[in-house]
């Protein structure tokens, strides 16, 4: 196009081939005087295609401005080239500044920032009339904040921390994303959609501890997994619940109850388990899983008795060997004295007491009208089955009734059998008996309040025997 200044052409080729099931990462150098902050916009890569037989634009390209190059993940190989976009009608022409951290905003946004605005209260760091940047947005204003003060708490904690970093604020897809090759790139971007104070603090917090990572995780799609479990605690890092009130790992789980794939069907699987594989052509996994799994972090960072984990000590006693379940147990053992497999068994006997309103899987609160159970009852049979028994009334004994249950559980993983006893007048004794000895390291308790039986399996330690919760 005429707008378009282009780059070098690089005709890229590998021995091993120019298709990739999983995608590779290529960064292109840019030596261009318009590459700043206010431009990044404007800097796309482009593959050719040889069939079209014109330049097609790679969508998701960033930018790296430390490295001042373009950074793009592809799962073929052609010509590949970048280009500058001379006349974008959309970079950015706004900027605000506010100690270390440097917000990029544009006019045409103001309508959704002023939604934002109308959620906020008047706070200390806001501008004051007379001040020559007074009229910058307050939800620009309170991203700056708000950034800093994660940026505090982070160096306090003896993490890494840069000079300074930038933040664009869009119409993004996500409220917020750093991802793999953002954390590469040196800024945030977070959405002017995002609707409230409280949701924000997350957001920074949760993009700010992916660019965080990258100072002691490699920055790959092997490790989505636990950039993204791990990613979600950042804001009970920095505030408390006065300042966030239901933290983000405590909305994963309760807002996952009725959404396709919920914490039940977490759960089900091993706690590592992400739905990565070719069969599900899922190469990169099922995002979700890796956000509900860091709800058992939470756990043991919030709610856990005694010790609680630190996710900084955490972050930073970072793994380059093994599997990330052994790389979470030797932090257990080393720091809590504990194993992973009691830990989750904890974690699991938690979520299903109901004694935080904000952490479990029962359905409790002003709303609940006595169903607890109602997110449990609308999960499919293999993470919670139902067995009915309507005993005979008129009869004064009643003989004995055997059934044989089968269950397979992974390890760190958990699922329910529900008994349910239809007659009006005679009480149901549920008693259960091992009929393998292999399994004695699958612990079994059972609810009697809501009448449900719940299997953890840790396959370390000695069955256990629960009485009401």
């Amino acid at each position: 196009p005429d707008s378009v200044f282009a780059g070098p052409v690089f005709d890229v080729k590998l021995s091993c081939g120019n298709q990739f099931d999983i995608p590779i990462v290529i960064k292109l150098k840019v030596e261009n005087d318009s590459l700043i902050p206010e431009n990044t916009a404007r800097f796309k890569a482009v593959y050719f295609d040889e069939t079209a037989y014109k330049w097609i634009l790679y969508e998701n390209s960033q930018v790296n401005l430390t490295e001042s190059k373009v950074v793009f993940e592809t799962d073929h190989l052609t010509k590949l080239s970048w280009w500058n976009e001379e006349n974008l009608l959309h970079s950015y022409t706004d900027k605000f500044v506010n100690d270390k951290v440097t917000v990029y905003y544009k006019p045409t946004n103001w309508i959704y920032m002023d939604e934002y605005a109308k959620k906020q209260s008047p706070q200390t760091w806001h501008l004051s009339p007379g001040d020559p940047e007074y009229g910058t947005p307050v939800m620009v204003q309170d991203m700056a904040k708000f950034c800093n003060e994660v940026m505090t708490k982070f160096k306090s904690l003896g993490l890494e921390v840069p000079e300074s970093i930038n933040i664009f604020t869009d119409l993004f897809d996500d409220d917020g994303n750093v991802g793999i090759m953002g954390m590469i790139r040196g800024y945030l971007n977070i959405s002017v959609m995002v609707p409230d104070p409280e949701k924000l603090r997350s957001v920074i917090a949760h993009e700010y501890m992916h660019y965080t990572q990258d100072y002691y995780i490699s920055a790959h799609e092997g490790n989505t997994f636990w950039m993204e479990a791990n990613g979600h605690t950042a804001d009970r890092v920095v505030w408390d619940s006065t300042k966030v009130q239901v933290s983000e790992s405590e909305h994963y789980l309760l807002d996952s109850r009725g959404k396709n794939i919920t914490l039940f069907n977490s759960l089900s699987n091993s706690w590592d388990y992400w739905d990565k594989s070719i069969l599900t052509q899922k190469i990169l996994g099922n995002i979700d899983y890796c956000y509900l799994a860091g709800c058992f972090i939470h756990y043991m960072r919030s709610y856990r008795p005694g010790t609680k984990l630190k996710p900084e000590i955490l972050l930073k006693e970072n793994t380059y060997t093994g599997s990330w379940k052994n790389y979470l147990n030797d932090y257990i053992t080393n720091n809590l004295n504990s194993t992973i497999g009691n830990e989750f068994n904890d974690y699991v006997k938690f979520i299903f007491e109901g004694s935080e309103k904000n952490f479990t899987v029962l359905n409790i609160g002003d709303n609940a009208q006595n169903s607890p159970l109602k997110y449990i009852n609308q999960t499919d049979e293999n993470f919670s089955r139902k067995h009915l028994y309507r005993l005979p009334e008129d009869q004064l004994e009643i003989p004995v009734e055997y059934d044989n249950i089968e269950r397979t559980i992974p390890y760190l993983a958990a699922k329910t059998e529900q008994f349910y006893n239809l007659s009006a007048n005679r009480s149901l004794c549920v008693k259960y008996k091992r009929l393998h000895t292999d399994t004695v390291n699958i612990k079994v308790y059972i609810l009697l309040k809501f009448h449900l039986s719940i299997s953890v399996a840790d396959n370390r330690y000695p069955c256990g025997y629960g009485g009401e919760n």
